[in-house]
């Protein structure tokens, strides 16, 4: 087995007879497997057309479930995904309603790079509820492809977008019909006679397919034509529905006229016997029908539905006749019947416009060449993202917060300082009143005399708080979107006291050694790209710390990492916790207090960027300074936050006995003016 072939899975509800089922097995047996290793998969393993896949040997496997909405249908989703997973699926192709619904969702649950979806009719036997079902699900396609523009105008009128879909026209094995067959032992078997034309209805038989007007044009033509005989090739799915069909026919009086032969597979020989073909659907994506009987090179006589005049050119390759309408479709066959030639010109013109523009393998290479393109664009939108990946950890820092902040916190973060300094924010009161607290204690802080720099201000809230226990405030945050969004912008807090906001990127602070007396930092070492970033900004904060100072470094969670983190997972991560994860989402904050309570834990934790304070605390005091390590009680902490509670205080020494002096960068003008 080559090793360099794109693995391919194609998914159908069944193999019984039908046009998007013909077209399934014709693509799958015609596909080159030396470019695709093609897998299978469907929701029922039955069928008359299974035994084709069967002898070629293409690896099929079953789906069984009740209905779509019941508990059992997660589970097999659940393994179609793991199955996904485990054989390093490339590209999934699922069809039509059932197949997208079920496949779609676990195709991207599994990491697939690329994901079709095909869409092969209008759709009139969907409720409202499974169509919108449908065009939720196709969302989260990569393509959708459609067999006719007529379905790619609807759904774009649905609401679907126009950029993903893609027209490929239904193609047949133009080999079966190349003139050599012979259809004269038909006419015993049938018990048809052997001159008699014979105009023939080939289709699954429902009430969309307009049988009914079929029938009564029959009776019209039988007054005009008595020799015609009237064949129907096909079952129906209802046997109530056939045998309402057969007492119409007696109705009708036309019970020796018309003959009903059931499902047939050697529809070669069936159109070598036939004078007319006709398709009296009321909608239809693209006919099977139309195109092996024009293949076949007999005239053919449609309704102008759906991608029937993709097919048929009025008056050139065939006739076009309104639908629901028995008294033209009469017209038609009795112009054909009466005019031989015509009938014949018209039938050379259609096997001509087939060939051209219909064949099975003008189909498989477009399929083909859509697979391959589609991949490359995956593979390529994945090779940007590992190199940006691979790219320096201040690019990987600044690409991850601004697409956080973007798709996430964009109506919180345009409006940073007005909204968050009055009080709104997506976290609770009581976290910022406590941290702000025991920020204050710890520090010591004194409204008479203190310069405070608050490292990691995103929030704001806390420094809302904390202003008016210090003389000079400012707040510094590390976040493109706020430096793009906020750059030295003020505000007022309840004190009247004005706090300054600034922006760094993430290297360096930008300001002179010792321009503070006491700094805190809330968490920001949580989201730097390494450990040891997050040590070099802790030792930029003792250089601008001044002397007698002191630095509250806080070990605490930090909620865009966790967001962030959780996208990860759900993009890259494996299955069972994709699961967790989705369920720990889904379960409102009572239960999980209830759970903590009980000694129990939320069905998944995220891990974050943590430190360990006591190595810290020894590389510190190695180098002359102070350290002490906190802890956060219950009174200054809420018990949702479950992860660190530890702090860094670190005090500056009166005296420069220091093992590292660092010359930091020059401190930005407006900073140093308003602090100083």
């Amino acid at each position: 087995m080559q090793t360099d072939r794109v693995k391919l899975l194609k998914f159908i509800s069944n193999f019984c007879i039908g046009g998007t089922e013909r077209q399934f097995v014709n693509l799958s047996r015609s596909i080159d497997p030396s470019r695709f290793e093609l897998h299978l998969a469907c929701l029922e393993r039955r069928g008359e057309l299974l035994k084709e896949i069967e002898m070629s040997r293409i690896p099929v496997s079953e789906y069984r479930i009740q209905r779509l909405y019941h508990p059992k249908t997660f589970k097999e989703q659940l393994g179609f995904a793991a199955r996904l997973k485990q054989n390093k699926i490339q590209i999934i192709h699922a069809y039509n309603f059932y197949g997208n619904v079920f496949a779609i969702p676990a195709a991207r649950l599994a990491g697939v790079p690329v994901v079709v979806a095909a869409i092969r009719d209008m759709g009139p036997y969907l409720t409202l509820m499974k169509r919108r079902a449908q065009k939720f699900v196709c969302r989260f396609a990569d393509c959708i492809v459609v067999n006719a523009e007529a379905i790619r105008k609807w759904l774009i009128a649905e609401g679907y977008s126009e950029e993903k879909i893609i027209v490929i026209r239904n193609g047949i094995d133009l080999s079966r019909f190349d003139g050599k067959t012979n259809g004269a032992g038909l006419r015993h078997e049938l018990g048809l006679p052997l001159h008699a034309p014979l105009v023939l209805l080939f289709s699954r038989l429902n009430p969309l397919k307009g049988v009914e007007d079929f029938l009564q044009a029959a009776a019209i033509v039988t007054g005009h034509f008595p020799e015609v005989r009237f064949l129907i090739a096909g079952d129906a799915i209802q046997a109530d529905y056939m045998r309402d069909l057969k007492g119409y026919v007696v109705r009708l009086g036309l019970e020796k006229r018309v003959v009903f032969a059931g499902f047939r597979l050697d529809m070669p020989e069936l159109l070598s016997e036939v004078a007319v073909s006709v398709l009296p659907s009321l909608s239809e994506g693209l006919s099977n029908t139309l195109l092996e009987s024009m293949a076949a090179g007999v005239p053919v006589v449609a309704t102008d539905v759906g991608g029937n005049p993709e097919v048929v050119e009025e008056g050139v390759t065939g006739l076009l006749v309104p639908p629901r309408n028995p008294e033209a479709i009469a017209r038609a066959l009795c112009l054909l019947l009466k005019d031989p030639k015509l009938a014949l010109r018209l039938g050379q013109a259609g096997k001509k416009r087939v060939i051209e523009r219909f064949s099975l393998e003008h189909m498989v290479r477009e399929t083909e060449s859509l697979y391959l393109n589609l991949l490359k664009k995956a593979t390529h939108r994945e090779e940007r993202l590992t190199k940006k990946q691979r790219g320096s950890a201040e690019d990987k820092e600044r690409s991850r917060r601004i697409k956080f902040f973007r798709d996430w916190f964009e109506g919180f973060v345009d409006k940073p300082m007005s909204m968050r300094s009055t009080g709104q924010s997506p976290l609770p009161k009581e976290y910022f009143a406590s941290t702000a607290e025991f920020i204050s204690q710890t520090l010591q802080l004194d409204a008479s005399s203190d310069s405070v720099l608050d490292v990691g201000c995103d929030s704001a809230m806390v420094s809302r708080l904390v202003a008016p226990r210090s003389h000079q405030f400012v707040g510094v945050d590390f976040i493109p979107g706020m430096v793009a969004q906020i750059p030295k912008q003020e505000i007022r807090c309840a004190s009247s006291k004005s706090v300054f906001f600034a922006a760094a990127d993430g290297r360096s602070l930008p300001f002179r050694p010792h321009t503070f007396s006491k700094i805190y930092c809330s968490g920001v070492i949580h989201t730097l790209p390494s450990h040891q970033d997050g040590v070099k900004m802790i030792e930029d904060l003792t250089r601008v710390c001044r002397p007698g100072g002191a630095v509250l470094v806080a070990n605490i969670p930090d909620v865009a990492k966790h967001m962030v983190a959780c996208l990860e997972v759900l993009r890259r991560g494996a299955i069972a916790d994709k699961i967790k994860l989705l369920i720990s989402l889904a379960i409102p904050r009572w239960a999980k207090n209830l759970l903590l309570r009980l000694g129990l834990q939320s069905p998944y934790r995220m891990t974050l960027l943590e430190y360990d304070f006591n190595e810290l605390k020894e590389k510190f005091e190695a180098e002359g300074f102070e350290c002490q390590i906190l802890h956060f009680s219950d009174k200054y902490w809420s018990r949702d936050f479950r992860l660190t509670r530890s702090n860094l205080l670190i005090r500056i020494p009166h005296k420069a006995r220091l093992s590292r002096q660092t010359a930091g960068p020059e401190a930005d003008t407006n900073v140093s003016t308003h602090v100083a």
